[in-house]
């Protein structure tokens, strides 16, 4: 009888959030699945992510961890509010800065192509592995108590599963899960909160009552502060508990999408100061639960199951504490789980999306037609990693995943970590391979040091982890100047006739932009060469493709100005059809670099030229010129204004650059990024 119940309510909880999905999912594109259109309400968003953190794993290892290690959980709950506030005032500014989709391409930016695509890909590790875990645990549950009874395997349960959560997001994705995360907490609440009180009633205890056997019980401990050997040392705790947040938080694309939902980064921060706050009563709670479950076991002499993950279900879905906790202990685990597991799913597709496939620059019914495909792609690689899971797993569910995050999570602490605390320039094309060597090293050094002293690394393996990779970034920097050196710049050829144009392979990086933009100021800037491009106070004089040979390894070539939209509605004349063949037809131009006046608003005609880049697939960067002539932050302001009109168009911005050839302004990041691409190309 329990099992039909539960099947039922399960029916139910599923049909209210197709309902929700249904209202959501109405003109949704690509930049509503990935982003939210940006504009989530920020509380609904805050409220939304105490269910999506707490997940499946919480409601039911974490009133079982009392047993074993009292309440000194707490001790990293601590840890994890300093973590949030850190990720409010460190990284949201940056990811908002820089009008990010995936955070991954932070990396791209700051250090290049081969830490970014790293970065991504130990996200897609950790987050499938983790996910799977979270939800291993509930179809366990739900197998045990209610499909064994209708003799169901363990597979078609968990395709069962996986299928519901693909159904509801697979047209809207974040701003569909914005909102049903929301039904899902509040279900998880009420459900945590109807457990506690029929215990409390069964114990036959009031409010006080219920406080003060929590704080006299002998599982009551919090803090531990005299030993250093234990995993539960305080110091231990609390700053695994800050490492923690900022990596499975704010280095986790599944959390930090629904915070770059919000419609700004004010927003955005109090979500994270709302949702931070609530998440150590929550899990206090969660705590305290526990505690009165085994006080109640204690005086009806009921035998407990001795793995802790098995002790709340145990008394809810064997209807001991009546058939209303029942339904609602079945709504609270499966939106617990349901709200990890749905966003984990549209993060891993968003970041395979961008960071991996690169669809940002395709037309949108084809980059949404990949997308659809990659989603049903990875919710089976779900489905096979949650068997994998329930076939290598032995341990306490909460703790696996806490372990993965410490061998998967370091090397992206570490990246982030040396991209935003130093100026540092490691050899990218080798970061793939520190990445993958720093959890080795420490599950060695873990073993080593386990044989020999008895000692056990906890939680503090991550934070170790992020320094290895850290060491190893640092080292890859030793005498490498990744700032180039101009030291020969020549001018070679000058024509009309892509054929005509230098043979060979090596790199080219052409700079285009509309008349009077400045580029001839540039190119001298960039190379130090006063007269290597001809300046003119006559705008449009560059007539011609013109190669220039930098430090014999790849050219700069300077294209003719354009004066006209290239979007086949005028006349093509003579210069359209040298830009265009040479952009379309030029396969050794590796990057172009559009030029734009920050003086001025943005132009239809650079809009409508970038977006015949978008179409055509052409990579390309935008350098913000004459930032001198505007005082203050005013050039900042207008470039700010520039990517807000072109984020209206674009699901990913190109990477961007302000520049000043009078003030030199600019010219390190600009050849940066050049030596950046060269070193992909080289690798």
């Amino acid at each position: 009888m329990n099992g039909i119940y539960i099947l039922l309510t399960i029916f139910l909880y599923f049909g209210m959030l197709l309902l929700v999905a249904r209202f959501t999912g109405k003109n949704s594109d690509n930049d509503a699945f990935f982003r939210g259109n940006r504009r989530s309400p920020w509380y609904v968003v805050s409220f939304g992510m105490i269910g999506a953190s707490l997940s499946g794993v919480t409601f039911v290892s974490v009133p079982g961890m009392v047993r074993s290690i009292d309440m000194t959980y707490m001790q990293t709950c601590m840890g994890f509010f300093v973590g949030y506030l850190i990720i409010a005032h460190v990284l949201l500014p940056l990811y908002y800065k820089l009008n990010l989709t995936s955070i991954y391409s932070y990396l791209d930016d700051r250090i290049g192509r081969c830490s970014y695509k790293t970065g991504a890909s130990f996200f897609l590790l950790s987050k499938i592995i983790g996910a799977a875990a979270r939800l291993y645990l509930v179809c366990l549950i739900l197998q045990h108590y209610v499909f064994d009874v209708f003799e169901v395997p363990f597979v078609v349960t968990v395709i069962g599963i996986v299928l519901l959560i693909w159904l509801y997001t697979r047209r809207s994705g974040i701003r569909t899960i914005v909102w049903t995360d929301s039904l899902q907490t509040l279900c998880l609440l009420l459900a945590l909160g109807l457990i506690i009180y029929n215990v409390a009633g069964q114990l036959e205890l009031d409010f006080s009552g219920v406080v003060q056997t929590v704080k006299d019980n002998e599982h009551s401990r919090i803090f531990v502060f005299d030993d250093w050997h234990s995993k539960q040392n305080f110091y231990k705790q609390f700053f695994s508990g800050i490492f923690i947040t900022i990596v499975m938080t704010g280095l986790d694309q599944d959390m930090m999408q629904k915070n770059l939902s919000c419609k700004n980064l004010r927003e955005a921060q109090k979500n994270m100061y709302c949702y931070g706050i609530s998440f150590v009563p929550v899990n206090f709670l969660f705590l305290s639960l526990g505690v009165l479950l085994l006080l109640l076991a204690s005086r009806t002499g009921m035998a407990l199951p001795a793995g802790g993950d098995d002790i709340l279900p145990l008394f809810a879905a064997e209807g001991h504490l009546g058939y209303a906790v029942l339904i609602f202990f079945t709504i609270g685990i499966i939106a617990a789980a349901f709200s990890s597991a749905d966003s984990a799913l549209t993060a891993l597709t968003t970041s395979f999306c961008i960071d991996i496939m690169g669809i940002s620059h395709l037309p949108e019914q084809e980059a949404e037609k990949r997308r659809k495909i990659v989603h049903f792609c990875i919710s089976a690689i779900f489905i096979g990693f949650i068997l994998l899971f329930k076939v290598v797993n032995n341990k306490s569910v909460i703790d696996a995943i806490y372990v993965i995050a410490s061998y998967t999570y370091g090397p992206l602490l570490g990246l982030f970590v040396f991209g935003l605390f130093t100026k540092l320039h490691p050899r990218d094309r080798f970061v793939p391979y520190v990445a993958i060597a720093s959890p080795l090293v420490c599950y060695a050094i873990d073993r080593v040091v386990f044989n020999y002293t008895g000692y056990q690394f906890g939680y503090e393996m991550l934070m170790f982890n992020g320094f290895l990779t850290f060491m190893g970034l640092t080292c890859l920097s030793i005498k490498n100047k990744k700032y180039m050196e101009i030291l020969s710049a020549e001018f070679v050829i000058s024509n009309t006739k892509v054929d005509k144009c230098p043979q060979g392979n090596l790199p080219e990086y052409a700079f285009i932009g509309r008349s009077n933009v400045g580029k001839s100021s540039l190119i001298n800037m960039l190379t130090k060469r006063p007269k290597l491009a001809m300046t003119s106070s006559t705008p449009g004089k560059t007539l011609l493709i013109n190669h220039f040979l930098v430090n014999n390894e790849w050219y700069l070539v300077d294209l003719p100005g354009y004066g006209f939209a290239l979007r086949g509605k005028k006349q093509v004349d003579k210069i359209q059809k040298i830009i265009e063949d040479y952009i379309l037809g030029r396969e050794q131009m590796t990057n172009l670099f559009v030029l734009i006046d920050c003086r001025l608003e943005p132009q239809k005609i650079d809009l409508e030229f970038m977006e015949w880049l978008g179409e055509n697939g052409v990579p390309f960067a935008i350098i913000f010129t004459k930032a001198d002539k505007l005082s203050g932050g005013k050039a900042k302001d207008n470039v700010n204004k520039y990517l807000k009109k072109l984020s209206e168009q674009w699901e990913e911005l190109p990477p961007y650059f302000l520049s000043s050839s009078e003030k030199k302004l600019g010219r390190k990041e600009i050849l940066d990024y050049i030596e950046s691409i060269n070193q992909s190309v080289k690798g």
